[in-house]
């Protein structure tokens, strides 16, 4: 039997003690660690499908094609979504083009970026723009209250946008308004409101009763 209580023995118990207090705590570590791997979700790693320049062209001009330029939707057409999504598909031509080194990809986006449709779409968006109701209301609110006798007595009640002209917007509103002698009328106004990005000007404006 060891003599623990010989400089050696004492020695040997401490060391043992101090492996211990070092081992158990990282076994310990290592099985929650353990543990926690098995509920990480697993990521597919998995590379990212490479096309062949051929199966790259036939994507771009299914994609270029199913882009509308007129919609059957009621209301203000969405010309800025529809140029976004032309513009969108010439950065992943250029994008692919660069990836792959494809001269016939670069040309194709040339092509398209020329073509009547991406011309039609950029005077769409460039003449009418996309507005929200509300911003062609605050643009004839402006101009109305501008050449009002008492801008803080206007009102605008019905209101809302009757159609398209030329190139702008048909906006009508029915207004309350003080005049000159401080009577409260109601008119009923007519507004041509232009696209000037990111803005909207009334461009001219007539009573109409």
């Amino acid at each position: 039997m060891a003599n623990t209580n010989s400089p050696t023995g004492c020695s040997r118990i401490l060391m043992i003690a101090i492996i211990a207090c070092i081992a158990i705590p990282l076994y310990k570590c290592n099985k929650w660690l353990s543990s926690s791997d098995t509920n990480k979700p697993i990521v597919n790693t998995e590379p990212a499908p490479v096309f062949t320049e051929s199966e790259y062209l036939a994507k771009f001009k299914a994609d270029w094609d199913s882009v509308k330029l007129e919609t059957n939707n009621t209301g203000i057409p969405p010309y800025s979504d529809i140029l976004n999504a032309l513009d969108k598909i010439e950065k992943q031509m250029t994008a692919a083009s660069q990836k792959i080194g494809s001269d016939s990809i670069e040309k194709l986006r040339q092509k398209f970026d020329r073509s009547k449709k991406y011309k039609i779409a950029s005077i769409n968006w460039l003449t009418w723009g996309q507005p929200q109701e509300y911003e062609l209301k605050s643009a004839c609110e402006m101009w109305f209250k501008r050449s009002a006798n008492d801008p803080s007595s206007v009102e605008f009640g019905d209101s809302g946008i009757s159609g398209r002209s030329k190139n702008g917007w048909i906006y009508q509103a029915t207004i309350r308004a003080k005049n000159g002698f401080g009577a409260l009328i109601v008119q009923t106004w007519e507004f041509d409101v232009r696209h000037n990005d990111p803005d909207y000007y009334v461009n001219y404006a007539h009573r109409i009763n």
